[in-house]
């Protein structure tokens, strides 16, 4: 990582404090620079040529997208971390909401057994909205496609200011992290992957290939919504679209370094990620 630092440009600065009302003015320009520290410290700054963002010590977190009380909250209250990518804002974990984001809850499946039952209308016609599993395992929730992409009265299961990307968002994605993407032949998919190869629920089979992470949008592998564990060799993200009368949305692979478009039965459960407006 980079660490960027404050240089003054002009010979004559003035600085004001006042503890009364704990604020700083600087009289002159000031040029933020950056140096080869691998290890900023909490609070450092940087600028990326599109915006200003702060370490947390962590994760580096734009100052720009979300002020104000706008940081992207879902209709429990559950805040999320999010990432920029280009001109893109992402959240950085899988959607975990058990309503849309006017509070009309989604019909709730704690296990297979209830899960199977709503979606056996047909292979790929569900019976309307619904998700399940767990919400506070650390891979979020799974949803329907007609909860990623509701059919009747515009709902959004995204946090307000958010929505479920459609597949151009998606194509934005795999553009800015590989300018040469041609469709499914790319090498976008590894740096959106957690590097874990362990092979247990929640991390991915080896060889994970091209997986590095470095935007920290950590995709790990999905779990299966017919047993309730980890696939461990691929993820497919909803996206509001449909792909030959399937969900659409993207794939990544355990043995793939690509962004795939990808088509899922309509009543399975795949993870959610949100993108800003």
């Amino acid at each position: 990582m980079i660490r960027l630092l404050f240089i003054l440009l002009t010979t004559s600065i003035t600085f004001s404090l006042s503890a009364q009302d704990e604020k700083l003015v600087v009289e002159g320009a000031i040029v933020i620079q950056d140096s080869d520290d691998p290890n900023p410290v909490a609070g450092t700054i940087r600028w990326t040529g599109s915006d200003f963002e702060g370490f947390d010590g962590t994760n580096w977190i734009s100052l720009t997208c979300c002020a104000s009380g706008l940081q992207p909250k879902d209709c429990n209250g559950y805040i999320y971390q999010y990432v920029q990518i280009g001109d893109q804002f992402w959240l950085s974990e899988n959607l975990r909401a058990t309503c849309f984001n006017d509070g009309t809850p989604i019909p709730w499946a704690n296990s297979a057994s209830e899960w199977n039952p709503i979606s056996s209308t047909s292979g790929t016609t569900p019976a309307g909205a619904f998700a399940g599993y767990d919400v506070n395992n650390s891979e979020g929730a799974l949803y329907n496609w007609n909860t990623a992409a509701p059919m009747n009265n515009n709902l959004n299961v995204c946090p307000v200011g958010w929505h479920v990307p459609t597949f151009a968002d998606f194509e934005i994605l795999r553009d800015e992290i590989d300018p040469n993407a041609n469709g499914n032949f790319n090498n976008a998919g590894g740096p959106l992957k957690t590097i874990n190869t362990i092979g247990t629920g929640g991390n991915w089979l080896a060889p994970n290939t091209g997986a590095t992470d470095i935007f920290q949008f950590s995709a790990n592998p999905q779990y299966n919504h017919n047993t309730g564990n980890s696939s461990e060799n691929r993820v497919h993200f909803w996206s509001q679209g449909t792909l030959n009368g399937f969900g659409e949305g993207i794939q990544l692979r355990y043995d793939d370094e690509a962004v795939r478009q990808s088509g899922l039965t309509k009543s399975s459960g795949a993870p959610i990620r949100c993108v800003k407006d």
